[in-house]
Formats: C-alpha cells, sequence, structure tokens
C-alpha cells in the first residue's frame, strides 16, 4: 500500500514537530529555509499514523520525521542512530546481549518506543507490516535496505485505529526510496579508541527506469561488528555491585551497600568447600587445597575483594547481517500503478554468556571415596565425622556457554495503486513472508550427567570411573575432576555438552485494501475520508531438541510449540474542517478514526482515535489526541507450551503453614485477550514569522495500560484467591482435606501500567556566512512510569534503572561547498540504582553527555563517481558508562551496564567513502 508522510523539508514540518525531512544539504546560495518549501497546496501530504489527513499541519498526533543523512550525522550505522534517540533508547541491539543461557534473540535491532517493549511498538516497512521472526512476532530492522531508507517517520502515539495491534507505544515507519535513480556504494570500517569491536559495511543501491512507465530499485547490503568482551573494558572488570547490608535493620541503615570489587563467597573458579568446618579450604587451578581468604566485607552470598569469583559482560555480542531488496512499478494503464517487491535477509549473532554456576544447593556434592578427592582432604573428612563434601564452583573446565542467533528472512509483496474518480486513490496488496530461525546455546551442559561424571570412584582394575558405570557398565559416563580448572577432554567434553536448540519457521501473510480522497466539500473545507479492510494471518511452527523438552539442560531448556491464528479488520477514519479563518481558529479540525478487528483466538475488539488541531493564529498551532489501542497476545504467550514444576507455598488457608513440593504450571495460554490502551496527547506548535526557519513543539502524552500480560507469581495466587479474588482461586487445586495439589498459572490479563511525559522538539535553518546551518534539539521527560501486579504495591519507576526521567539530543550541522560537520551532544539524565522502598547507601547514578561528531567532504559535482569521504567520532570524549545494576553478582556474572541506555563500548572511529553514478 502506497503510504505518504511528512514531505515539507524543514520546519514547516508541522506534525511532529518540526522535522527535517529533507537529505540533500542547501548550496550556500540557497535561499531561505521557507523559500525553499514548497507551498502547501502545491502538494498531499499524508501523515504516517493517519489514512485521511492530506495536508501535514492537521495531524493532531505528533510525529517526527528524519531523513537518513540527518540520522547518519548522528552515528554511521542508520539502526545505532536511531537507539541514541529519547525516545527509543531501550531499542534493542548488538550492545544487548541477553546473560540469560539460550535467552534467544537479544542481540537483534528492535525498536522499542518509551521503553514499553519492542512488543508494544509496530515498525512498519513503507507503511506495511514486514516479516517477523519467531514467536515473538518482532522485527528486525537491521535487515531492513539500509542503503534506499529515505526517512523514518516516528509516530509517539497510539496508532492502532490506523495500523492494527502493536501500536501502543506508537510506530516506526522506515520509508524506502523506491524511486531512486542512479548507482550509489557506501564502505565504512569502524574501531574503537582500544584498537577493538570492529564494524565494516557495505552498501549497494541502484535505481532505473523501466521504459517512460516504469522504474525498478534495488540494493544488497552487509554489516557486521565484532564480539566484545567485558575483560578488555577496566570498567567492567572494576565489579561493581550492590550488596546486602550486614547492618541492615539497624537505625539509619540502608538494606544494600554500593560497593567495587564485589565477588560471590558460595564458589570460586577451582572451587571452594562450603560445607562448615572446611569452608576455609579452596583449590587452586592445579586442584591442589590452598586457604581461602574471606572479603574484607562479607555479607550473605557477596563480599568486598577476597578469593571469591567474579568475571565481566559482553559487552557487544558478534553480528553478521546481509540483505537484498528490489522494488519493481509499472504504470499499466494511466492512473493504474502495480508493484511487486521481494526482500531476503540474513542475520547471525552469538555472545558468550555464563560459566556454569554449582551454588548453594546445586554445589557438587563429592563423596568420602571420590577419586580425585585430594588425600589432605579426605584426611580432614575423616577427622571432621564428613562422609560428603560440598564444592561450590563456577567451572570455567567447561568454557563459557555461547548463546546464538540465526534467521533467514524472505519477504514477497504485490499490488497496485489507481486514481479512481476526483482525487481518491485505491491501494490494494498482499504480502507473503516467511522468517526461519535457530536459536539456543552452544556448549550447554546436560545436568544428570554432570552428577554422575563428577561422582567418580576406582574401578576394580584401579583405573577411575563414574560410580554409576559400576552398576551400568554401558551408560558412558566420562569421569571429570570437580577440582582446579582443567580444561575437559574431547571425550569429557563429548559426554557432558551438547547444544541446547530451537527451530522455527514463523509466517506471515497480510492482505489489505483501502481508499482514501475527498469525501465532500464542507463548510470550512473538504472533508477527507479513509477506508479499508485487512486480512492477517500468523503461525509459528517451533522444534526444539529433546534434552531440552525434557528439561535436561543446567539451563537453557528450549521448547516446542505450534499454532496459529487470523486477524480481520475494517477501519475508517475522517477529517473534518470545523472552522476556518475566524479568531482563535484560523484552521480548526477533527479526524476521528476507527477500526474493528476480530481475532481467531479472542474475538473482536474496538479501537479508535479522535484528534483535533487548531491553529490559534498564524503559526501557532494546538494539538491533541485520545486514543484505545491494542496489542494482541503474540504466538509464543498463545501457543508457546506449558511448563511444570515444583515449588514450596506459604497457604493463608491452614495459617501460613509451608507446604513443599507443590506441582505448578506456567506459561502459554489459548484464552488471554489483548491488552489496551488508552493514550492520551496534547501539545502546541510554533513556527514564528518573525523568525523563519525556527520551529518549535511541545507535547504531552500519558498511556494508561490495562489487562496487560503478565506471569502471575504462585505465591501471589494463592493469596489473591485468599483475599476473595475468584480468578485466581479458579487456578488452584485442592485434594479433599483442602491440601493445596497444583497451581495452574499461565499467563495473565491482570497487569495494569501508566507511563507520562513530555515531548520537546525544535529546529532551526539559516543561512550563515557562505554555508548553511541547521540545529535541531530533541528530549523527552519521564514523569510517571508504573506498572501494577495483584496483590502487589505500585511502585513508581520513574528516575529508576533504564529509566531516566530527562535524555535528549542537540545537533548542530554547518555545510559550505563540498565540506559538513555535524556535530550531537546527547544528553542522559541522572538516575537511581533500586527503586524504593528498598535502600542504598550511595543510590545516584549520576547523568552523562556523549559527543558525536561527523565530518564529511564530498567532491564537486562531475569528479569521476562523485566521491564523498566521511569520518564519525562516537563519544568523541570516551565516557565511561554508569552503574545502574542492582545486585549484579549474584551468580558470579558481573552485569553492571545497561547497554540499552549507555555507551558501553567507548570512543568509536568510523572511516568511510560513498560514491554515486
Amino acid at each position: 500500500m502506497r503510504l505518504y508522510t511528512c514531505l515539507l523539508a524543514s520546519a514547516a514540518c508541522i506534525v511532529p514537530g518540526v522535522a527535517l525531512a529533507r537529505q540533500e544539504v542547501p548550496p550556500a546560495s540557497a535561499p531561505a529555509p521557507e523559500q525553499t518549501i514548497a507551498p502547501k497546496e502545491a502538494e498531499e501530504i499524508i501523515v504516517t499514523g493517519s489514512r485521511a489527513i492530506t495536508n501535514g499541519e492537521q495531524a493532531p498526533t505528533p510525529v517526527t520525521v528524519l531523513s537518513s543523512a540527518q540520522l547518519k550525522d548522528a552515528a554511521p550505522n542508520l539502526n545505532e542512530a536511531l537507539r541514541q534517540l529519547p525516545q527509543l533508547t531501550a531499542s534493542g541491539s548488538p550492545a544487548t546481549p541477553n546473560p540469560t543461557i539460550g535467552g534467544g534473540p537479544s542481540t537483534q535491532n528492535t525498536p522499542n518506543l518509551r521503553n514499553l517493549g519492542a512488543n508494544r511498538t509496530l515498525t512498519l516497512l513503507n507503511g506495511r507490516r514486514p516479516a517477523i521472526f519467531g514467536g515473538s512476532g518482532l522485527v528486525d530492522a537491521g535487515v531492513f535496505p539500509q542503503s534506499l531508507v529515505k526517512r523514518v517517520d516516528i509516530v509517539t502515539g497510539g496508532a492502532s485505529s490506523a495500523y492494527g495491534s502493536d501500536a501502543i507505544a506508537g510506530v516506526v515507519n522506515y520509508i524506502i526510496d523506491t524511486d531512486y535513480q542512479g548507482l550509489t556504494a557506501e564502505a565504512r570500517q569502524s574501531l574503537s579508541t582500544y584498537g577493538d569491536a570492529a564494524a565494516r559495511a557495505f552498501e549497494i543501491a541502484g535505481g532505473a527506469n523501466l521504459g517512460s512507465r516504469g522504474h525498478i530499485v534495488a540494493s544488497v547490503n552487509y554489516n557486521s561488528q565484532d564480539l566484545l568482551q567485558g575483560e578488555k573494558r577496566d570498567y567492567a572488570r572494576a565489579g561493581w555491585s550492590t550488596m546486602p547490608n550486614p547492618n541492615s535493620g539497624q537505625p539509619g541503615e540502608p538494606d544494600l551497600l554500593f560497593r567495587e570489587n564485589v565477588t560471590i563467597t558460595t564458589a570460586t573458579f577451582g572451587g571452594r568447600i562450603i560445607t562448615p568446618g572446611l569452608n576455609n579450604i579452596q583449590f587452586d587451578a592445579a586442584g591442589n587445597p590452598i586457604p581461602y581468604t574471606p572479603g574484607s566485607l562479607v555479607s550473605g552470598a557477596l563480599q568486598v575483594g577476597g578469593d571469591g569469583a567474579r568475571y565481566a559482560q559482553p559487552l557487544s555480542a558478534d553480528v553478521k547481517n546481509v540483505s537484498g531488496y528490489a522494488h519493481a512499478k509499472y504504470e499499466i494503464f494511466d492512473g493504474v500503478e502495480i508493484f511487486a517487491e521481494g526482500s531476503y535477509g540474513h542475520a547471525k549473532s552469538r555472545s558468550p554468556n555464563l560459566y556454569f554456576f554449582n551454588l548453594g544447593g546445586n554445589a557438587y556434592r563429592i563423596q568420602r571415596d571420590n577419586a580425585y578427592l585430594p588425600d589432605s582432604i579426605a584426611q580432614l573428612m575423616d577427622e571432621n565425622g564428613l562422609t560428603s563434601i560440598q564444592l561450590g564452583k563456577l567451572d570455567r573446565n567447561y568454557g563459557r556457554n555461547v548463546t546464538f542467533f540465526e534467521s533467514d528472512t524472505y519477504s514477497i509483496s504485490t499490488g497496485l495503486n489507481a486514481k479512481l474518480w476526483g482525487n481518491w486513490e485505491l491501494d490494494v496488496y498482499g504480502t507473503h513472508s516467511v522468517s526461519k530461525t535457530r536459536y539456543g546455546a552452544e556448549n550447554s551442559r546436560y545436568q544428570a550427567r554432570s552428577r554422575l561424571a563428577t561422582d567418580a570412584v576406582f574401578g576394580p582394575d584401579g583405573t577411575i570411573v563414574c560410580r554409576s558405570t559400576l552398576m551400568d557398565p554401558d551408560n558412558g559416563c566420562v569421569p571429570t575432576d570437580p577440582f582446579g580448572e582443567i580444561p575437559l577432554s574431547e571425550a569429557q567434553r563429548g559426554y557432558l555438552t551438547g547444544t541446547s536448540i530451537a527451530r522455527a519457521t514463523t509466517k506471515q501473510d497480510v492482505a489489505a485494501a483501502s481508499m482514501h480522497g475527498t469525501l465532500l466539500e464542507g463548510w470550512a473545507g473538504p472533508i477527507s475520508a479513509a477506508l479499508g479492510a485487512e486480512y492477517r494471518k500468523v503461525s509459528l511452527d517451533q522444534v526444539a531438541d529433546p534434552t531440552g523438552m525434557s528439561f535436561g539442560w543446567s539451563a537453557g531448556n528450549l521448547s516446542s510449540s505450534a499454532g496459529s491464528y487470523n486477524v480481520k479488520e475494517v477501519f475508517g477514519e475522517v477529517q473534518v474542517p470545523l472552522l476556518n479563518d475566524v479568531p482563535l481558529a484560523r484552521d480548526l479540525s477533527l479526524n476521528a478514526a476507527i477500526r474493528r478487528t476480530n481475532y481467531s483466538t479472542s474475538g473482536s475488539v474496538t479501537t479508535w482515535k479522535v484528534g483535533v488541531t487548531d491553529e490559534v493564529f498564524d503559526g501557532f498551532r494546538l494539538r491533541g489526541s485520545l486514543s484505545q489501542d491494542i496489542r494482541a497476545p503474540n504466538i509464543n504467550e498463545l501457543f508457546g507450551g506449558i511448563v511444570r514444576s515444583v515449588t514450596t507455598i506459604s497457604d493463608p488457608d491452614f495459617n501460613g503453614q509451608t507446604f513443599l513440593n507443590i506441582f505448578t504450571f506456567s506459561g502459554s495460554n489459548t484464552a488471554l485477550r489483548p491488552e489496551k490502551a488508552r493514550t492520551l496527547t496534547f501539545g502546541a506548535v510554533y513556527r514564528p514569522d518573525w523568525l523563519p526557519g525556527l520551529g518549535m513543539s511541545v507535547d504531552y502524552y500519558r498511556i494508561k495500560l490495562s489487562d496487560s500480560i503478565t506471569q502471575v507469581g504462585f505465591q501471589t495466587v494463592v493469596d489473591q484467591c485468599d483475599a476473595g479474588n475468584a480468578l485466581f482461586c479458579g487456578l488452584i487445586t485442592r485434594d479433599d482435606a483442602g491440601v493445596l495439589t497444583e497451581i495452574n498459572a499461565p499467563l495473565q490479563n491482570v497487569q495494569s501500567g501508566r507511563v507520562s511525559g513530555i515531548d520537546f522538539e525544535a529546529n532551526y535553518d539559516t543561512a550563515l556566512g557562505d554555508g548553511f546551518l541547521r540545529l535541531r534539539a530533541i528530549g523527552t521527560y519521564l514523569d510517571t512510569y508504573q506498572f501494577t501486579n495483584p496483590g502487589a504495591p505500585t511502585v513508581e519507576q520513574a528516575g529508576t534503572p533504564g529509566l531516566p526521567r530527562w535524555r535528549g539530543n542537540l545537533s548542530a550541522t554547518y555545510s559550505s561547498g563540498g565540506l559538513s560537520l555535524s556535530v550531537q551532544e546527547r544528553y542522559i539524565g541522572k538516575t537511581t540504582r533500586v527503586v524504593l522502598p528498598i535502600t542504598v547507601d550511595d543510590n545516584s547514578v549520576k547523568s552523562v553527555f556523549y559527543t558525536n561528531a561527523t565530518l564529511r567532504y564530498a567532491f564537486d559535482e562531475g569528479t569521476f563517481g562523485n566521491p564523498e569521504f566521511f569520518f564519525n567520532v562516537n563519544n568523541l570524549f570516551n565516557q565511561k558508562p554508569r552503574v545502574g545494576r542492582t545486585n549484579s553478582t549474584n551468580l558470579g556474572f558481573n552485569q553492571a551496564y545497561d547497554g540499552s541506555l549507555y555507551d558501553v563500548i567507548g570512543r568509536y572511529f568510523t572511516l568511510g567513502l560513498r560514491i554515486r553514478y
């Protein structure tokens, strides 16, 4: 479907607050900015977020428009530049690897508005739903045709009435230049100031006419980034963490302490005996017993210093993306154009994560007759009357687990655009996409085999064998030495480790038709309308490895799942001018939209939007909108399978008596309903006549979520039933005596939330000397961020880890002749380390400024290839990331830095060349 968007090139683009959309830089002799803008009546402007508005200034919902050139001035990688925007800070990227073993795809480029989750942000490509991957239904923007992206439109308000599900936080719409003509190629190489984390990219795109009625464009892109281990940075090795305060509860004492060089007390890399009486003994790398030195401050499982273990988080995953794209269109008759589009994307990422942890109740249990037990330890066990000891260990013998994700995504679309009567147009399209993914973890450990292998004894012939082999000679068990850091032999690795993996095929079929045009001439101007219908089907078939299905891995057990759903929708929108050229209402318009959606799994739901804009006087416009939006449950939430486990419950029906080994069931739920959100926005836009080229906007937003999908804790289920909540009583099974036997608590629509804040944006364009100056500021203030679960108090999270109240970007670009210099200052406000009512002795995380600079030089037109060299520096002053994580070392894995918020790599250089024909 052809989707128009704000095409105005400077501050006159009022829709979002005055975004610059033009890619080319005006020459020094260019007229003043307001003169370069085409008159409003000269072109049709239909805004992302609306299907009926034909005047961008009448859009009631804020939209930010960024050209590809502007984004590349902020960062050489388009998706990284988007992630630096205040509203998209939490978006997924290679710098956000998931520390969970087998955690799946976490290093993809997944836009995330308002930090409400990528699944609540609708990502579009040319206004159409692109291919999704896996059961999450997310979109990887990293495989989009980067070299043909003309601009990106960001709707920072609910847009479900225009586009359907997932637009609770807004829409990120990548606009492809399907009219591009010529040939362009770009190559770039990036490297950190430390000589690591290298990235490289090559992009080529071309376009040509097909006779006098057709046009074709195509592109191929390759980009990659190398792995960056945390051990490569001193700040990642420092071991900052919060830990329990041993004096907590005493007057004036906080709950937590914030300290450097925090390690765990329960294990070392060579192994520590944690059995009382012998817990002053550890083992060196060769397996020899040596004294264990505790830290200077010990509290529970954490300590400051000492011989405990700790290792750093990976700072960036190893990522590779390859994509191809082609779009052809042809005008078969006057006013009737058909198109066909195809794309392919391959994404691959790898990230080392955890060492296998044997802590607490999962520590190795070593029997007195263990064949690897040193004689000195055996003697001490005899002296203390011990038949076994427990060994706490972060087992580097195995090496680190490595999570991986690979996808191959195919998509093909075809459709037509036809001019009908008057200015009415018809858009019809169909899309079929398939994404094949495989993800999991290499070097996973078989849990049961690990126990058998460490329980080693001397066999009848004096050789070391597994105790289990004496009873079952054909069980294949290979004994291993649990003491020290001795790498596994090939035979041991073959017996103890394997790859946990799930393979999934996700398919999406979309068919849609819409019309838009002038409905009739109203009393204050033409009344525009749009209407249409859409059908969508999504299916998933995921098959996991047998070991994971039976929960046989020590971590990272994946599950098989399959299912499908379809969606049928009809929608309509109307734009009605109410008043024109009267005092305080030079242009007062009403915009209203409604969409009726039927899900095969949950029935029908209605989304709607009502918006008003009012040009109070020349250059000053007010706008506001109220909408109801939805997010439908994804395939994993509906059909992802059920996990059976056991837990311990304190039962109010028996005066709080504790019951052990209660069977529990959690996971997907086919009865889930769509999440709902009520979104309110209102703001103002000012473009003064007294200073041409200046535009400013401010917008307030408030999103109230209800029926949000969440996993409720099993104890909460029991407590809520006791409080009289019938929903939760239906999840509990008791025997004839009233004793708990099982709790069936799959995902439920029981969470609520509230997010609110203010967005700011300003632009100024002007000729300056022999060149042209552009200034731009984008900022956001987060006022409220609250989510409430049943039985739990509402906690304000604005200003807490990952959610700074203030974020902003200020950029300046000066161009003269072929030379252009851009500087961006990015601000991330202060946060806290913990959320009240928890307290910590140092709860302030300082704000940070990041400076990026880009220098470009384009040779004069006519030079062979019209080459342009560019040099970019991100984080010019090499600011270190702020420590915002809490209790981040409990498994020895020190994850102190949030890669979705802060720069974790350091100063980063990029050198590139672009040629055009």
